[in-house]
């Protein structure tokens, strides 16, 4: 297998490109994951590459391939680890109830960024745990555990079973425990998990939302709420969930920034992607308007927008988001619908097509990262006054 081993790497360093490495670096920042390296391959080629090594095996031991994956981990390069993910997933059918042991191991000693933790969890360990449920109380250790990387696992592993209607009881639990997790990561993943479990129970989530409110995050709730309908998402979302106003400190931009009334149609947004201007105004202080010699929806904090709904120089729907210069030019490597902002700053801000099926999720997720870029770019005072006045 040292031979296989080398071959694998050879074959991924030879897909890779310099520009791709450095996008790669901008994505995962840092401070986050100061261990992860990269080879710079893009993803569909590495899947390619783990498609035609995987064949070159065919009929290798369960056990043989494993370590394989495990030199894999110990690499550090992300390119590995999503190929050694994608080798253990192909082995679903001979899962052994000892294979958890393997798995837990992975995440306990190697993941360190949210893109090898999802890929492991999603479909090899959700699976795994399908097929032995004995093991959704180790779930509940992670959910305590100090690692950020085993919390964020104890969700997003019951994603793929949540859709199915599977560990309801289990899934609100380990959310209950998750609850007031700092950490970012943390609560976007059981958001997730429990936007999964809407699939099947909304009823279930939007009671568990509104019993928690108060102390849940933010990020958590939308995550949560995305898909239950729209009278509930906006009860979820009132007011009473934002924190109170200081009476040392009066805001007085709370009045025109609560001030928002939605239009009965938005120009240029689709039926399939209508989820985003709810979207977008659910966002603390954000207002929106219509500016007419532009024919586009601003989205503004302040009078600054983060988002612009009009179209595209092909004349087809396009939203357009300040994004993080290196992390925009990786995903317009890796996305077709998404290019250089029509008539904007290019270096800052990307168009993205809504002629297209661009997942909803990662458009969410760019959405709330131009809303921070724009919030951040004001003063500390005022960042709390739009924090603190809310809808």
């Amino acid at each position: 297998m040292k031979q296989r081993l080398k071959q694998i790497r050879q074959s991924l360093k030879e897909h890779a490109d310099a520009q791709t490495l450095a996008a790669s670096k901008r994505v995962f920042k840092e401070n986050d994951s100061p261990k992860l390296k990269f080879l710079g391959v893009k993803s569909a080629l590495v899947k390619k590459v783990a498609r035609e090594q995987f064949a070159a095996i065919k009929g290798t031991p369960k056990s043989d391939v494993f370590a394989l994956c495990e030199q894999l981990w110990q690499s550090g390069y992300l390119e590995e680890t999503v190929l050694a993910c994608d080798w253990a997933y192909r082995f679903r059918r001979e899962f052994e109830a000892k294979d958890f042991e393997t798995f837990e191991r992975w995440v306990g000693q190697y993941v360190n960024n949210w893109a090898s933790c999802d890929t492991l969890c999603n479909h090899t360990i959700g699976t795994l745990l399908e097929m032995f449920p004995k093991f959704i109380g180790k779930l509940k250790r992670w959910a305590k555990s100090d690692n950020l990387w085993l919390r964020r696992a104890a969700a997003v592993s019951l994603i793929v079973p949540a859709r199915k209607g599977l560990f309801h009881k289990e899934i609100f639990e380990i959310a209950k425990i998750l609850l007031r997790d700092e950490e970012d990561l943390v609560q976007k993943g059981y958001g997730w998990m429990l936007k999964a479990a809407a699939d099947s129970d909304q009823d279930a989530v939007f009671q568990f939302v509104m019993s928690h409110k108060a102390t849940m995050p933010r990020t958590a709730l939308r995550y949560a709420i995305e898909k239950i309908p729209d009278d509930m998402r906006k009860t979820a979302m009132g007011k009473e969930t934002l924190p109170s106003p200081s009476a040392k400190t009066p805001v007085k931009t709370c009045k025109p920034m609560t001030a928002k009334k939605k239009s009965a149609a938005v120009p240029h947004l689709p039926q399939r992607y209508s989820w985003v201007d709810d979207y977008c105004l659910s966002k603390p202080g954000c207002i929106k308007d219509y500016k007419e010699d532009w024919d586009a929806t601003r989205y503004m904090l302040d009078g600054k927008f983060f988002a612009l709904l009009g179209q595209g120089a092909d004349k087809t729907p396009v939203l357009t988001l300040k994004l993080e210069p290196n992390y925009g030019k990786l995903l317009r490597l890796n996305h077709k619908e998404i290019t250089p902002g029509y008539y904007m700053n290019k270096l800052h801000w990307n168009s993205v097509s809504l002629e297209s099926d661009f997942p909803a999720d990662l458009l969410k997720e760019l959405i709330d990262e131009s809303y921070k870029i724009l919030l951040v770019s004001f003063s500390k005072k005022k960042q709390q006054a739009i924090l603190e006045c809310g809808q």
